[in-house]
């Protein structure tokens, strides 16, 4: 299977310290397992997602948007305090600003407004998704981290051109 996240945090200087509270590095995570002999096919698919998922399924949105909704709602009973602390943090630094936006209460009232712009207009919202995914492709700056046995990463490193080829858009487009 695939997971995808969001990774926050301060860039890390040559000497192992941070400096700058405002320098930071935001990425998308794909993750993904695979045995040695379906390495290329893990590849492949990771490729299909970013770049030819159908996102014109309106049903599936709307439904992974109220899925979103009810987790936030009950977090929000089970963790209040946590969010409370990272809405106040959203006030003092730009991580913490920036973690509210991807993760926070402003996440669910995102989450809500979307819902909602799904269900009543839903053209514009499939507008509004291609956009982030020709933003993501059209800024997309990999890092390929492998773990696995010998064999594993011998299987994985055979595909790495062809990967790099797919993701990495040629510097005369």
């Amino acid at each position: 299977g695939l997971d995808a996240n969001v990774l926050n945090t301060l860039k890390v200087g040559e000497d192992g310290a941070t400096s700058d509270p405002e320098d930071l590095v935001y990425r998308l995570i794909l993750r993904g397992k695979a045995t040695s002999d379906k390495v290329d096919t893990l590849f492949q698919l990771m490729f299909d997602v970013l770049k030819n998922a159908d996102l014109d399924k309106k049903t599936r949105v709307v439904e992974m948007l109220k899925e979103s909704k009810s987790m936030y709602e009950s977090a929000f009973r089970t963790s209040g305090q946590s969010f409370a602390v990272s809405r106040i943090a959203a006030r003092l630094t730009r991580s913490g600003y920036i973690a509210d936006l991807s993760g926070g209460v402003s996440h669910y009232f995102a989450v809500c407004d979307l819902l909602q712009l799904a269900q009543d207009d839903w053209p514009s919202l499939l507008q509004r998704l291609e956009k982030v995914r020709s933003t993501i492709l059209a800024t997309l700056d990999p890092v390929i981290n492998l773990t696995g046995d010998k064999l594993s990463l011998k299987a994985a490193k055979s595909h790495l051109s062809t990967v790099e080829n797919a993701f990495i858009p040629s510097k005369e487009q």
